[in-house]
């Protein structure tokens, strides 16, 4: 039985699990309400300090076993949103092709062509920025350009098409939204026979949080209590974080997020964001995934209570 958000008690059949402490303010239970509606999944209610959810479709969280559909409730607290600042970003975009490029005769020239035309009005571009690596191993050929001659690259092998943005600031967000836009739009004007498959985008980075709190307390909350007798005589620490996912309820999307101690930052958070697109319309744009990798990478931000 289905409860309006709002109502004073949880459904009888809505067991808890586990109480999973989150110290999510009101507006983030509004937020993970929003989230769960777009995947297909249900909020329940909200009675007391517990807030009860009905996740559909193989969302994972520790300690549960998985099911086709579980409960659990996420405990309430008064804990504010921790402010992140973003440091270090990495970024990735891999769209997979069918049918794949049987016959590269021709095709690393094409590719090239196409992505001067889409990009030089904005990027200085010279012939030692295009390179292709040959090899008898068709899934090891392809061709790459790497934007002024450095590590970030849109390159095109026989199976996919792939952008890679290493190192990035926030303040290149915007540049880095309209080469992949660009290229997207592009890819299909040149290779038309070529469909997107599925598309997978992440972002990774590191990011500081104020220096009233430390990271530590911060991820003791998902430390696992387990006696040091279980490492024997290695002298070990327990470094704790979290790991979780979720996916849409048809199976269109499926989303993982990694939280972890930065290994750059003195007193600093890594995050790592994945999500899968296993079905690509033909008309869907660039902007439309991103829109959606937006607001479900929001939607894991708040259940961490961060804003990142």
């Amino acid at each position: 039985m289905h409860i309006p958000v709002g109502a004073d008690e949880p459904a009888q059949d809505c067991q808890r699990q586990r109480a999973v402490p989150c110290g999510c303010a009101t507006s983030q239970i509004r937020q993970f309400a929003t989230l769960c509606s777009s995947s297909g999944s249900h909020f329940l209610a909200r009675h007391k300090n517990y807030c009860y959810v009905l996740i559909e479709s193989g969302f994972m969280v520790p300690s549960l076993s998985k099911r086709s559909m579980v409960h659990f409730a996420l405990e309430v607290g008064t804990t504010s949103m921790l402010k992140v600042t973003s440091q270090r970003i990495f970024g990735r975009v891999n769209i997979n092709l069918s049918p794949v490029f049987f016959d590269w005769q021709g095709v690393a020239p094409k590719f090239f062509a196409m992505v001067h035309d889409a990009l030089s009005d904005d990027i200085a571009m010279g012939a030692g920025d295009f390179s292709v690596f040959a090899s008898n191993n068709l899934g090891e050929v392809v061709a790459r350009y790497n934007i002024f001659g450095g590590p970030n690259n849109v390159a095109l092998n026989a199976d996919r098409l792939s952008m890679e943005f290493p190192n990035l600031v926030p303040e290149d967000s915007e540049t880095v939204l309209n080469i992949v836009g660009k290229i997207v739009s592009s890819f299909r004007q040149s290779f038309p026979d070529h469909k997107f498959a599925s598309v997978q985008a992440g972002v990774s980075g590191h990011g500081a949080i104020p220096d009233e709190v430390v990271v530590t307390d911060y991820l003791a909350r998902y430390a696992i209590e387990s006696p040091n007798s279980a490492f024997g005589d290695v002298g070990t620490v327990l470094l704790p974080g979290a790991r979780f996912g979720v996916s849409a309820a048809d199976g269109t999307w499926r989303a993982y997020c990694t939280l972890e101690q930065s290994r750059i930052l003195a007193n600093g958070l890594f995050a790592d964001f994945n999500m899968d697109f296993s079905s690509v319309d033909d008309g869907e744009e660039f902007q439309h995934w991103f829109d959606r990798l937006v607001s479900v990478r929001e939607g894991c931000m708040g259940v961490l209570d961060l804003e990142w």
